[in-house]
């Protein structure tokens, strides 16, 4: 992927995959401006125009998202304000403009046949978390022309709040950690997704090609249930000494969550290998090589 450096304006801030955006941006000398909630009312039309208008990027990139599946059971109207009404206040904003708009969305638009999924296949979410994403992409859709939407899952890596880091965290406390092993899907690194955003933004502001239907699954290569994770991070620890926990496996009934699960959400991630002639790297390979960055965060994390 040949990168460019288009002025980037990135909505949400101290997300994983914002912070990477941010520190990757300066690594590669991309000018970037990330805005919190501190710094845009994005329920507002009006604000997210103006904040358009006083930095005037060249692509918009929205990782703003309520992301607690289980709290949004419970907490249904906040979800739907931050993943869908305030995803059509943006793309309004930017239509208005005629200011390009990539958007986040996540495998859990998708139900429980069906993987893995393809970008036209039919949706059927099983939670309010999925459910309000999925009317985020509508939103989006309808209201911006220049838009793409980019559907992930299971992201981690260094940055950031994410299941790696947790196991590592409970570790730590445990000797045996109870993770489930019926639900399977793809994991992506915040440090690839990045990259591929930086590709993608290249693409529309050198005018290339984007798909028709402004839908693209990315994700890393390879499959997994949550507990294949967890041992694999457990013999990352092993190996450099540290002490680590046994992977006891569950159910997700035995487990017990409030929000309910796709068994199998993978993404089918053909398309965007067929649009750079590569996929992300194997999620096996890309743990060991990002496994010093995310324990030197987890340590500085704890030590804060």
């Amino acid at each position: 992927m040949t990168l460019s450096a288009p002025c980037m304006l990135v909505i949400g801030r101290n997300g994983q995959v914002a912070t990477a955006l941010q520190e990757m941006g300066g690594m590669t000398g991309r000018p970037i401006v990330a805005l919190g909630r501190k710094d845009i009312d994005i329920l507002s039309e009006a604000a997210v125009t103006e904040a358009l208008k006083a930095f005037d990027p060249q692509v918009i990139v929205n990782t703003a998202a309520y992301t607690a599946v289980d709290q949004a059971e419970d907490d249904k109207d906040a979800a739907y304000a931050l993943n869908a009404e305030a995803a059509g206040q943006i793309a309004r904003a930017c239509e208005r403009l005629h200011k390009p708009l990539i958007h986040l969305s996540t495998d859990y638009v998708f139900g429980t046949d069906g993987a893995p999924f393809r970008e036209g296949d039919p949706t059927g979410p099983i939670n309010v978390y999925g459910a309000s994403k999925l009317e985020g992409e509508r939103l989006v859709r309808e209201a911006c022309e220049q838009s793409l939407i980019l559907r992930t899952s299971w992201v981690s890596g260094a940055h950031g709040r994410n299941f790696i880091k947790s196991m590592i965290r409970l570790s730590r406390q445990r000797e045996v950690l109870t993770v489930v092993d019926d639900q399977r899907g793809r994991l992506t690194f915040a440090e690839d997704l990045v990259k591929a955003i930086f590709a993608l933004s290249d693409r529309f502001v050198q005018g290339q090609a984007m798909p028709e239907d402004g839908l693209l699954h990315v994700s890393n290569e390879g499959e997994a249930v949550w507990a294949d994770v967890a041992e694999f991070a457990m013999h990352q620890l092993k190996l450099a000494g540290e002490k680590y926990a046994t992977i006891q496996r569950v159910s997700s009934l035995e487990f017990g969550v409030k929000a309910p699960r796709p068994a199998d959400s993978r993404l089918n991630i053909e398309r965007f290998s067929s649009l750079f002639g590569e996929g992300l790297p194997q999620w096996e390979a890309r743990l060991t090589s990002l496994w010093p960055a995310i324990m030197k965060a987890v340590s500085v994390e704890d030590n804060c």
